[in-house]
Parts: C-alpha cells; sequence; structure tokens
C-alpha cells in the first residue's frame, strides 16, 4: 500500500466512517492478460508462472525500455504482487457494482499503462480491466476523469468502443506529462484541456456543464470516476489551485445522478493532502460532514501545524480563460 493510500485508510478509520469494506481479490496473470500483452506480462513474471496459467511466454523478451520498465516505472521487489493486488481491487470493485450505489477503491486509478507499456507510475492499468469486467453487465460504460493528467491509457484502449465514453479534464500544454488530451476525438472520447491555476469555481462550472451534456449523450447504466487529487494546491507535480471542497463538489455532482459508481484513486503527490481530500470524498459518499480538526492517528505529526481537514488554496495565478470561452475551445 502506498504512503497516501494509507494515510487515507488510518484517516477514514480514526473519523469512524460508515463503511462496508469489501475484501479485494487478487487479480490473475489470465485476467491481466485480458487486455495486457504477452510481451509486457513476460517481462515481469517468469516462464514458470505464466505456464502455470497455460501461458505462452515468448522466449525472446522484449527490453525493458520499449515495455516502460524503466525510470519512474522500473521493476522493484514486490513488482509481481502489487500489479495483482491493483488489478484485482478494482476487478472486485466491478464485479459489487451491482450490489452497491457508490464503491472507492483508493489504490486503484492507474490511468497511464498501456497494452504493452508501464508510464507515470503505472505498472498495470486497472481501469481499463475495471470497465472491461463492467462490460459483461453493462452496455454503456461512462468513465470521467479528474486527475491532473490525461487518462491517456484509458483512452486508447476504449477509443474504437461505442459502449465506453471517456471524459478527462486535465492541464494540456507543452512539455506536460502525458502530452495528449488536447482535442476531444469523437463522441465516445471526450477531452477538457485546461491550463495551470484553475481554481474550483471555474473548474465546477466546466466540470458541470460537459458532465451534464456527456451524460445526456451517452445515457450509461455505470460511472467510473477516476478521482486524482494532483490538482490539489501546492501539488509537487500538479498545477492547478483546487480544494478538497472542489473535489467533493465533483463528486457529488455525480453522485446526484443516481447511478451506480465506482470511484478510484489516481494522482496525488501530498500525501498528507491526498489522505485529506480522499477522506473528505469518502465521507461526502456516506452523507457525513467531517469536523474540521483531524483526529489523533499514528502520523497525527504529519497533519501540522494546523491539523485541518481542509486544504486551503495558494495565490498561484489562473490561466484560463472563462467558462464560456474553455467550453467554446472544446466544442471546436
Amino acid at each position: 500500500m502506498t504512503r497516501k493510500s494509507r494515510l487515507t485508510h488510518d484517516l477514514i478509520a480514526a473519523y469512524k466512517l460508515p463503511i462496508e469494506i469489501i475484501e479485494a481479490q487478487k487479480a490473475t496473470i489470465t485476467e491481466l492478460m485480458e487486455y495486457h500483452s504477452v510481451e509486457y506480462i513476460g517481462a515481469i513474471y517468469s516462464t514458470k508462472e505464466l505456464e502455470s496459467e497455460g501461458i505462452y511466454d515468448p522466449v525472446e523478451k522484449t527490453p525493458l525500455e520499449y515495455l516502460g520498465l524503466v525510470d519512474d516505472c522500473a521493476k522493484f521487489t514486490d513488482i509481481k504482487e502489487h500489479i495483482l493486488y491493483i488489478a484485482g481491487s478494482s476487478i472486485t470493485a466491478a464485479r459489487a457494482i451491482q450490489d452497491h450505489d457508490v464503491i472507492i477503491n483508493w489504490q486503484g486509478g492507474r490511468h497511464h499503462a498501456k497494452k504493452s507499456k508501464a508510464a507515470g507510475f503505472c505498472y498495470v492499468n486497472d481501469v481499463v480491466l475495471c470497465i472491461m469486467q463492467l462490460q459483461e453487465d453493462y452496455q454503456r460504460i461512462l468513465y470521467i476523469d479528474i486527475d491532473i493528467h490525461h487518462g491517456d491509457g484509458v483512452e486508447e484502449a476504449f477509443s474504437c468502443s461505442k459502449s465506453v465514453t471517456t471524459c478527462s479534464f486535465h492541464i494540456c500544454e507543452p512539455g506536460y506529462f502525458p502530452g495528449s488530451g488536447k482535442n476531444s476525438l469523437n463522441e465516445y472520447t471526450i477531452n477538457v484541456p485546461l491550463k495551470p491555476g484553475i481554481q474550483g469555481e471555474k473548474f465546477l462550472a466546466v466540470f458541470t456543464r460537459v458532465v451534464e451534456k456527456v451524460m445526456a449523450t451517452a445515457n450509461p447504466q455505470v460511472i467510473v470516476l477516476q478521482c486524482g487529487v494532483d490538482g490539489l494546491a501546492r501539488d509537487p507535480l500538479g498545477g492547478w489551485n483546487l480544494t478538497e471542497v472542489d473535489y467533493c463538489n465533483c463528486v457529488d455532482y455525480i453522485l446526484r445522478s443516481n447511478m451506480p459508481t465506482i470511484i478510484l484513486g489516481g494522482g496525488g503527490y501530498n500525501p498528507v493532502n491526498v489522505a485529506k481530500c480522499w477522506t473528505s470524498v469518502t465521507a461526502k459518499c456516506v452523507g457525513v460532514d467531517l469536523p474540521r480538526d483531524i483526529p489523533e492517528i499514528d502520523d497525527w505529526p504529519l497533519f501540522a501545524p494546523d491539523y485541518s481537514i481542509n486544504v486551503s488554496k495558494s495565490n498561484q495565478k489562473d490561466y484560463n480563460e472563462s467558462v464560456d470561452s474553455i467550453l467554446c475551445s472544446i466544442s471546436n
């Protein structure tokens, strides 16, 4: 479990939020290969491990750099278990959603991984595997991505699908990872490219107007929300100026559609602020108003100096134009 996920779960427990815990089932290698290629999986798992599930392992291994397994996605000691649990948790969520209104998996949301390549700290695209599992029971699925980085891996996986609509809100600037998501491609692939510095009121206005139109067009039966929160103010890899309230407002708007919804994690590189935001979103989902003061947990000193659940805005400049101008640029 990542540090931000551990802090989130500790904080949720400390607030005593009334949640039901669903035990995640570890994915199998065969399930990974419902989407990922044998070349990619073969570079991570041994020949023996693949053959135990009746999977052919290429004799010649593809160099790791071609598979993205270097730099921010370099292989590490527990990578095999990590991938199976990340994928399994989101597949479990997809299998369980028919019996629930909302399911949250803060360990999920690895939206950059491609069929044959790791990218952006993402070794497996659990989002794609989650949606593919949902396709067994639903004909119309809406994927919404509010991570500050473009949801390129999910978009690519379903770019030719008419049963899955993808809608991504993200920064699209020269040199900003992953460098895609400039324009909406068609009625099933909607991109909302934004500039640095956007604040909550403007972001929510753009979000609600776009999602309202997408919902009317896509008429989904289930929603998957990637709730990466690297758009929080002062995130070291971010660039927006949002607070936990802004993310909660977006989630609340989706929940008011009364559609079965799976909420996944994603980006966020200030673990304390991520924990504050994801705990706030969890509370929103169960209808609880959180007290401002953080309850005492083992890592309570990390929340100094104010020990508050709130994430304050910064004085960052907003480089975005008006809401109407943003929406006009999308439609063009």
